[in-house]
């Protein structure tokens, strides 16, 4: 039996900030869809053009 993999990313502006509501919202999703979940979170200005972990989200399901 395969594994059902689901992908989420998370992001937050500043250092000061804090991720676990959108953690907890996606990884409830997760639960009650049954997936197995691969979650990505980042602390980066909405301002930067680079959003690695965003690229690495996308790019990893992409691949499946």
């Amino acid at each position: 039996m395969s594994r059902i993999i689901g992908y989420g990313y998370c992001r937050v502006s500043t250092e000061e900030q804090n991720l676990d509501i959108q953690e907890r919202a996606i990884q409830n999703y997760a639960d009650q869809k049954g997936l197995e979940l691969v979650l990505y979170v980042e602390k980066v200005s909405s301002r930067k053009n680079e959003r690695m972990e965003l690229i690495n989200a996308i790019e990893s399901s992409n691949k499946r």
